[in-house]
């Protein structure tokens, strides 16, 4: 029956992409050129639409007289025993391929886990050991700037005390000097005087 509907509805397809092609000549004659390939593009369609229908039809019924032909060629009872036994043995081989790779993919995900925790553990002790390096050194470096520090403060505290007195020295020097001189030109000037 289907393939009687099949034949019509193709036949009446044609009858109308004929009609259509017509009117469309008579179209294009008149300068409707856009319709033309509009048209030519539905009827395109229409005819890989019904190639494809015919095909499927084709692989149906042959999925259909395989199946026929099966069934005659077992009994029914040995079919009966013969597709349980198949299809427990297929069920099996599927559960157990399904196990098979879930503790696979289990496996494989724990040792990427453990790879990549060592990774960051290893990246992480890194990152620790030059900081506190880094921390250390800093340290250090400013004690040891500190103790250079004090014993340059003390080195100064000598040096300016150093240069204290030798200043303290060199005025009393200039101040005895100057008493001196002063004295001398006192007396001078009293000797001159008298």
């Amino acid at each position: 029956m289907n393939w009687a509907v099949c034949v019509i509805q193709c036949f009446t397809r044609r009858v109308q992409s004929v009609i259509t092609m017509k009117k469309l000549k008579e179209c294009s004659q008149q300068g409707w050129k856009v319709r033309l390939e509009t048209e030519k593009k539905r009827h395109s369609a229409v005819r890989i639409q019904k190639v494809f229908r015919g095909y499927r039809a084709r692989l149906l019924a042959d999925t259909l007289r395989g199946r026929i032909r099966r069934q005659h060629q077992l009994d029914g009872e040995a079919l009966r025993r013969h597709a349980a036994t198949y299809i427990r043995a297929g069920w099996k081989g599927y559960l157990g391929r399904q196990i098979a790779k879930s503790i696979r993919e289990t496996r494989v995900r724990t040792y990427e886990l453990r790879e990549r925790l060592e990774y960051r553990t290893h990246a992480v002790t890194t990152i620790q050991r030059c900081w506190r390096g880094h921390i250390d050194y800093v340290k250090a470096k400013h004690s040891a700037l500190l103790q250079q520090d004090e014993r340059e403060r003390k080195l100064v505290g000598k040096r300016i005390y150093a240069v204290i007195a030798v200043q303290c020295f060199v005025r009393r020097c200039w101040a005895i000097r100057r008493v001196r001189r002063l004295r001398k030109e006192r007396k001078q000037r009293l000797l001159e005087q008298s």
